[in-house]
């Protein structure tokens, strides 16, 4: 006699519940956009120097945070200046750096934002799909590898995140 009761509650829970669960659609046309157009409140691009075989000036791009927290490499890096082996400042002029995705990042970090407390407010960035607040870092060892025949460091001295 119970039997039949609890079959007719769990069902008509069960009923409740999908009319209450969201309906999730996907456009199965619609093409993934590239990296940096995903608006994600994780994403972050550092501002790095980095060094090794050869130093260099590098915007770092990444998908979620917690791997900028972790030293992986990231999902993608843009070199900047009229050769990867030549450090490029990063205050006091815009600055731009094309991913290998074909997405632009432009910074615009203010002078003598190295003499800001750590953390603090530095400039902004921007790329085709939105813009970034940037804050100087505390020059921490971003990643490390190997980056074709020699070992290479990165140093964040900026990160910009979702403004």
């Amino acid at each position: 006699m119970f039997a039949p009761i609890v079959a007719l509650t769990l069902a008509a829970s069960l009923s409740l519940s999908a009319l209450a669960a969201p309906l999730i659609t996907k456009d199965l046309d619609q093409t993934p956009s590239s990296s940096l157009s995903r608006r994600s409140s994780s994403e972050r691009v550092f501002l790095a120097y980095c060094y090794g075989g050869y130093p260099g000036s590098e915007m770092n791009y990444y998908s979620s945070d917690a791997s900028a927290q972790t030293g992986q490499r990231p999902d993608d890096e843009a070199f900047i200046g009229p050769n990867a082996a030549i450090i490029t400042p990063f205050e006091c002029h815009t600055v731009s750096g094309t991913f290998s995705s074909g997405d632009v990042f432009t910074s615009e970090i203010a002078a003598g934002a190295q003499n800001l407390a750590d953390f603090a407010f530095a400039g902004t960035g921007a790329n085709d799909y939105h813009g970034f607040n940037c804050y100087k870092d505390n020059n921490r060892l971003l990643w490390e590898g190997r980056d074709g025949l020699y070992e290479q460091q990165c140093f964040s001295r900026y990160y910009c995140q979702d403004a």
